[in-house]
């Protein structure tokens, strides 16, 4: 099991069908109960309080749990203050921008992102370009042919990375024309491949 704190209200869980198992909880069941009334779901927030001071007992829970094939499961879990607005069962029902734009300082960390993206979604294959402009990487990904369920789930998974970059459509068409392009169209697959002899 893996806990990622993203910010002071939000904490990212993940782990896979054996470490339920072990707690004798059932795919299905761990899926199907709420997780507020789950004591395993309660013992890992009890780690992400002593480990990251992560106080959870004083304030509204909300969460997102994605699945990749009943075996690997990633829990979003965010606190939110009684005078903010809360948001029906979780924060992550709005809807996603639907192109993604990511800035790296280097060429590993592009080849990390990549190949995890992969792994986690094998059978995908993303509209993507990779840029270089004045020593940064920049990565552009378009999520406009995927259903609005695999998009969220998509930008859920890379919404810890700080550098995710807003532009708009000006400043994306100035970006293209002064950035080189490296890798056209499908530099997310490219990527994922050569990150393996990197």
């Amino acid at each position: 099991m893996k806990i990622n704190l993203l910010n002071k209200n939000k904490i990212k869980i993940m782990f896979d069908y054996k470490e339920l198992e072990e707690n004798n909880i059932s795919v299905h069941s761990f899926l199907s109960t709420p997780l507020e009334k789950q004591s395993f779901f309660t013992a890992i927030l009890d780690i992400a309080r002593e480990d990251f001071g992560f106080e959870y007992t004083s304030f509204p829970i909300f969460y997102e749990i994605i699945s990749f094939n009943n075996k690997y499961f990633i829990v979003f879990v965010k606190k939110t203050t009684e005078d903010q607005n809360l948001i029906h069962n979780s924060e992550y029902s709005s809807t996603y921008t639907k192109t993604l734009f990511f800035k790296f300082n280097d060429l590993d960390t592009v080849f990390s992102f990549c190949n995890n993206l992969k792994i986690l979604f094998p059978e995908l294959k993303f509209d993507s370009n990779l840029y270089k402009y004045e020593n940064n990487f920049f990565l552009k990904v378009d999520l406009k042919k995927f259903n609005t369920e695999l998009q969220n789930k998509i930008s859920l998974i890379i919404s810890e990375f700080e550098d995710k970059i807003v532009l708009s459509k000006l400043s994306m068409i100035k970006f293209e024309e002064f950035a080189d392009i490296l890798i056209e169209n499908n530099a997310i697959s490219v990527l994922s491949i050569l990150s393996r002899y990197n």
